[in-house]
């Protein structure tokens, strides 16, 4: 078996890094929470962003997952704890059963620091 490229080097050094920003918001910050929030960030418009179904059905992750993730990235994780406070999710006005996730100032400078670890 050989080694690793160069390239591919740089690339696992650049997905490290990201990681340590996840690392340190939380140490035990679940995976599927960053990919959740990673989900939410790209599907954040100008008009909106995606709702839970949407980020369950993008992430492969069961509604109740998708919905503690959410919880957990959010003000207040399910047990009422104090969440991270890296989304919102401000009702719908067009639905007022649907609840639109979107980053939080927090929650962009999180994806700033990821986009200058992986441009740098």
């Amino acid at each position: 078996m050989s080694a690793i490229s160069p390239e591919q080097s740089i690339a696992v050094r650049k997905i490290i890094q990201s990681l340590e920003v996840f690392r340190t918001i939380d140490q035990d910050m679940p995976v599927g929470a960053i990919i959740g929030f990673l989900l939410i960030a790209q599907g954040e418009t100008a008009d909106g962003g995606i709702n839970v179904t949407e980020m369950a059905h993008k992430g492969d992750f069961a509604l109740s997952t998708a919905s503690r993730h959410m919880n957990y990235l959010n003000k207040k994780d399910r047990r009422g704890n104090a969440g991270h406070e890296l989304i919102t999710d401000p009702r719908d006005p067009m639905d007022d059963r649907r609840k639109i996730l979107k980053l939080t100032g927090q929650g962009r400078r999180v994806i700033s620091q990821l986009t200058s670890t992986i441009e740098g």
